[in-house]
Formats: C-alpha cells, sequence, structure tokens
C-alpha cells in the first residue's frame, strides 16, 4: 500500500521495493508471470481529496462573490485571488487596500520567477493541505515575514514542531525560530538544550511564593494576569513525582477577554533567614482561553536535594518560589467595539453568543469561516447565535484565538470540541491546526489509536492515511467505535485492504 500527497511543488512521487521481496516474488507467482522481466503491473490509484483552481480565471472558486477579485500580474503571468481573504490574515495586503494600492503593490512582485512556490504559499494560506513544508519551510517563512502573515507563521511552525529532529535538525529549528520570532517553539525547544535563549527577552516578570506545607498559593499578579500555585497528585505522575499546577487568567474579571500569554519559568527553594536559594525546576507553557493551567511534573528526588541545599526543609524561613518570566501575551476586550481585532468601523459585528455580545471582525470570520460568511452577507444589525446552544463563551473564544492565528494553546481535552466547531462554523483554518496538533502530539498525550478515531470522524484524511501506515495489524484489529457509529468508506476501505493484504 502507498499513499502521497501531490500539491503544486510535489508533483511526483519516486518508490521503490526489492526485487526479491517474499512479497513481490509471491504476487508474480499469483499471476503466472515468475520472470518480472516479462510481467506487467498496475497501479491502483484512488483519489481520496482533491482541490484544483485555476487562478488565472477572475472566478476561481477561491473568489467570494462580486467585487472581491484581486489581480496579480507579472511577467505576462496574470493570477486572481480574494481580496477578502489576502486581507484578513496579512497586515501588508490589509495596509494596501486601505489606501487602494493593492494591485499595485501585487503587480511589483516577480511572481513568474517563483510561481510554484507562491502558489504552496497561498495553498497554505487558504488552509489547503498542502505536502513538503520541510524542503521550502524557510521560504514560507520568509513570504509570511514580507506579507506580515501571521497565519502561515503559525502553520510553519506547527509543521517544525511536528517534524522529527532527523528531518530538520534541532539546531536548524532554533535558528529558524530566532530567525522569525518563533516564541513559542523557541522556547519550547531550548528548554531540550543548555542554551538559554528561550529565556532572553521576557517583557515582564514576578514570583509567586508558596508553603510547601499549604496546598495552594496566595493569588500574584504579575503583567495583565493573576497567578496561582496549586500543589498536589495527578494521572499523569509517577511514585518519585511530584505535581504542581500553575493557574494563569486575566486578573480583569471579564468573560469577554480573549487572551493569551506564554511563559517561562523556574521552581526554586527559598532560605528567607540567610538568602539561600536553589532551583530546582525549569518549566515553560502557552496559557490562553479554554486552557488557563499546566502541570508540572518534577523529581521528588531533586525537590529534596534542593530543600537539604538551603537548610532545614521546613522551618518557617523556608519557603518555594515559582518566577514567571512573560516572554509575550495578549488581551482583547471584545465587548469593545473598536477592539485591537476590527479593522475599521464598518467591520464590526456584534454577535451574541452563549448570553454574551461580542464585537468580531466581519473581514476575518467571514474569509476563513462559511457560516459565518454566508450570515454575515444575508443579514445585517446585531446577531443572535441562540440556536448554537452548545457552543461555549470559553470554547467559541479559544477557535476565535485561533481563526486570527494567535499563539492559542490546544491540548488533548480541547482539540476535540475545536473540530467540533471547525465543522460546525466550517473553518478550514482550524481543522488545519488542529490536524497539525494531532501530527506533533506524542503518542503519551493522544494515542494513535484516538488520532485515528479522530481523524476519521472529521476527515483528517492527510493525517489518517500516515497514522494508518504507522499502525500495526494488531492496533488496527483493536479498533472499536461506541454503539450507532461506524467507520467512515475510506477507513472500511483501508482496514478491508490491509488484512487483505496480511491474509
Amino acid at each position: 500500500m502507498w499513499h502521497h500527497s501531490f500539491d503544486n511543488v510535489a508533483a511526483s512521487l519516486w518508490f521503490s521495493h526489492q526485487k526479491n521481496n517474499d512479497d513481490f516474488s509471491k504476487a508474480l507467482q499469483l499471476v503466472d508471470q515468475p520472470k518480472v522481466e516479462v510481467a506487467h503491473g498496475e497501479i491502483h490509484v484512488e483519489i481520496v481529496d482533491s482541490f484544483i483552481a485555476d487562478i488565472s480565471d477572475p472566478e476561481n472558486p477561491l473568489i467570494q462573490g462580486p467585487g472581491d477579485a484581486v489581480k496579480f500580474s507579472s511577467g505576462g503571468i496574470e493570477l486572481w485571488f480574494s481580496k477578502k481573504v489576502l486581507c484578513a490574515s496579512s497586515a501588508t495586503f490589509a495596509g494596501r487596500f486601505k489606501v487602494d494600492a493593492l494591485e499595485l503593490f501585487l503587480n511589483t512582485l516577480p511572481i513568474d520567477e517563483f510561481l510554484d512556490e507562491f502558489l504552496h504559499f497561498f495553498g497554505l494560506y487558504h488552509g489547503l493541505s498542502m505536502s513538503n513544508i520541510a524542503d521550502y519551510v524557510q521560504g514560507l517563512l520568509t513570504h509570511a515575514q514580507v506579507f506580515g502573515c501571521k497565519l502561515i507563521h503559525r502553520r510553519c511552525e506547527d509543521f517544525l514542531r511536528g517534524t522529527s529532529d532527523e528531518k530538520v535538525p534541532l539546531a536548524e529549528k532554533i535558528r529558524l525560530c530566532n530567525r522569525f520570532n518563533l516564541h513559542t517553539l523557541l522556547v519550547e525547544t531550548t528548554a531540550k538544550t543548555s542554551t538559554s535563549a528561550g529565556r532572553s527577552g521576557v517583557i515582564s516578570k514576578g514570583v509567586i511564593s508558596f508553603k510547601f506545607v499549604d496546598g495552594i498559593s496566595d493569588p500574584r499578579e504579575i503583567n495583565d494576569f493573576k497567578w496561582i500555585l496549586e500543589k498536589g497528585m495527578c494521572d499523569g505522575t509517577t511514585d518519585s513525582e511530584l505535581c504542581d499546577k500553575i493557574i494563569c487568567e486575566p486578573k480583569k474579571e471579564n468573560p469577554a477577554i480573549l487572551w493569551t500569554c506564554l511563559a517561562v519559568g523556574t521552581l526554586s527553594v527559598v532560605n528567607k533567614k540567610d538568602g539561600k536559594h536553589n532551583a530546582y525546576l525549569e518549566w515553560n507553557a502557552s496559557f490562553g482561553n479554554n486552557a488557563n493551567w499546566c502541570h508540572l511534573h518534577h523529581d521528588k528526588e531533586k525537590l529534596r536535594t534542593a530543600l537539604g541545599a538551603v537548610g532545614e526543609p521546613f522551618s518557617k524561613d523556608v519557603s518555594g518560589e515559582v518566577y514567571v518570566g512573560i516572554v509575550n501575551s495578549l488581551c482583547v476586550d471584545l465587548k469593545d467595539r473598536t477592539n485591537s481585532l476590527i479593522h475599521g468601523r464598518e467591520d464590526a459585528a456584534k454577535v451574541k453568543i452563549d448570553g454574551k455580545e461580542l464585537f468580531l471582525s466581519k473581514t476575518v470570520l467571514g474569509a476563513h469561516s462559511l457560516f459565518f460568511y454566508e450570515l454575515f452577507k444575508t443579514k445585517k444589525g446585531k446577531y443572535n447565535l441562540k440556536d448554537l446552544q452548545d457552543v461555549k463563551l470559553e470554547e467559541f473564544l479559544q477557535f476565535l484565538g485561533v481563526v486570527h492565528s494567535l499563539n492559542m494553546p490546544i491540548d488533548k481535552c480541547s482539540v476535540e470540541r475545536l473540530l467540533t466547531l471547525a465543522e460546525l462554523f466550517q473553518c478550514k483554518v482550524v481543522r488545519r491546526h488542529c490536524e497539525d496538533f494531532l501530527r506533533s502530539a506524542p503518542i503519551s498525550v493522544i494515542t494513535n489509536t484516538k488520532k485515528l478515531l479522530l481523524c476519521d470522524h472529521f476527515k483528517l484524511y492527510g493525517l489518517l492515511l500516515d497514522l494508518f501506515e504507522e499502525m500495526c495489524v494488531e492496533e488496527l484489529k483493536k479498533l472499536c467505535l461506541p454503539p450507532g457509529q461506524s467507520f467512515s468508506p475510506l477507513l472500511s476501505s483501508l482496514l478491508s485492504l490491509k488484512f487483505g493484504l496480511v491474509n
């Protein structure tokens, strides 16, 4: 069995197998063709998912109605793209559009010199499933930097996170993160090395003090956030480990705040009497809507050693400290009609969801969600989504953060719900971001079986095929679904074919 994704920069595939392979020899014998020199073969091709658009046509499927098409022209090549989609995710394009110079700017770009790479960039831009990013990641990041496109930055960061160090060496990942300001991945990757690159450049810092005999610390305000440490155990710890939980929330109590916070720090033991200080754990975490905490697992023996190094372990002078360094953060009050996500007065849409009124960008939501595009096109004024009773505000804000390409964390608890919202609101960008998360999440966090079932349910076919190839027959035979559910025709066909090959 084989599978592959083809696109503008990956239009061919080479694959090989040994001439004396047992399965190959057996196949030749079964068709009475024992000599490979005279045998004829067939390649069975089944297209699982595809998209094709003639970008030279001003009415191609990427265009969102009359007046939306904008022309690129260079070296005799004319391409037509959606003005709304370009402006929704690019500060450069949006700025040029405001001064009525977008088409003039586009016509200065030498598209004919790098056409395939340019189309690859815009495929990612539109949330399509594009392959072969490894060979073009620096070029994609350069385009993203030139055009001020956070969406491509985020997709490249997701790719680098999910790809192995063999394919893209760790040093190269750190270099790209430094050059293109991929702060989240930089913090994560430098945690694997002795370098302190991820500890530099904090915009704000503070300390949470706690007693080892207490279960919870007093709240501490650092920057725009309230921080708390909770001590305890969780299901993920072993007998030799302890678990501390760091909670981060906006200090302004307002459920309509869209927020993210990337932080680094240490856990330390301090003896205030003689000033001794001993750090026993480094940590980093991303916080945001629907993801306001992280678990820190650390070795009991390291804590005992740190306590012993500062003197009397449980005297009144000995306490713990969590150093918090905020690398970057964002807080946006969506009750404000002029909030920073709105592209001008005419762009604000008043949307009521889960009982709360929010001012959202029609440009961004309409460009990335067919649901909201149709909603804004057919209705005016206030939009009350009262029929969507299952949509909770905090989950929607997390979804919105991904749509706006913010550094919005996703975890095993939220990915399925985000995929549900992406399906409900017909949003490719969020689907692709969730697929990237599942691709990079280790099996200790989400098993391959769980990933495969999610991919099957939400039609993430590219990852489904990759997972299917990795999983052994024994794992696949154990797949099961709740009563009343069934596998998709694609997965059912793959299972039948694989089990048939084995037999």
